[in-house]
């Protein structure tokens, strides 16, 4: 946690030669408002900038495959994150209460997205599956705000169940929000055995 709890830094640069960053390293430094990750950098390790309270933009660059638990996790003042095709896996609790995050792409060479990846994400509204990643239990768990899932593949991702429950009765997001699929797969998402056929609202795009 080299510097975890750091006020007053605002601002990073790290280098392309960087090829770790370890556990908590940035955790708590409550003035970074944005970070550039070099690919160089083939893993975000556990909690790295969790709690960076004005951190705002991240861009992670060709070449990270891994981000892992809780990376970015209660980073209330995230808005934009850029994830790279290279990435291949989303940890649990990656973005868990990043309040201000109101849209997310992934890119198609994710192949899993673990447990509460993106729980707790109030005030996201639209959510781009660009292939078929693995999805588990809750992943988008108390994300009330979403009101579109756009999906690019014509074979719906694998769900685990409940991957968008709310614990708010007044809140369901597979009556609410609207599911688009490609030309020609709407039955395979209503016929799909998993989450996918509860969606009310399925458009072809």
């Amino acid at each position: 946690m080299l510097f975890a709890g750091c006020k007053k830094l605002a601002s990073i640069s790290i280098p392309g030669s960087v090829t770790s960053i370890g556990e908590g390293a940035f955790w708590g430094c409550g003035n970074l408002t944005s970070v550039t990750i070099p690919g160089s950098v083939a893993v975000i390790d556990e909690r790295v900038f969790s709690q960076c309270d004005n951190l705002a933009d991240v861009m992670i660059e060709e070449g990270v495959q891994v981000i892992k638990w809780g990376a970015f996790q209660e980073c209330g003042n995230l808005k934009n994150v850029s994830i790279p095709n290279s990435v291949k896996a989303i940890d649990c609790k990656v973005f868990r209460d990043c309040v201000s995050l109101t849209s997310i792409t992934i890119p198609a060479g994710v192949a899993l997205i673990k447990d509460g990846a993106f729980e707790g994400c109030t005030g996201l509204t639209s959510i781009t599956l660009k292939g078929t990643p693995n999805m588990e239990y809750s992943v988008f768990r108390n994300c009330y705000a979403v009101t579109s899932i756009h999906c690019n593949s014509i074979i719906p991702p694998p769900v685990d169940y409940d991957i968008f429950y709310t614990n708010k009765v007044a809140v369901n997001i597979y009556n609410a929000a609207k599911l688009y699929v490609p030309v020609g797969s709407i039955d395979n998402y209503k016929n799909d055995k998993s989450d996918w056929k509860r969606f009310i609202n399925v458009v072809e795009e």
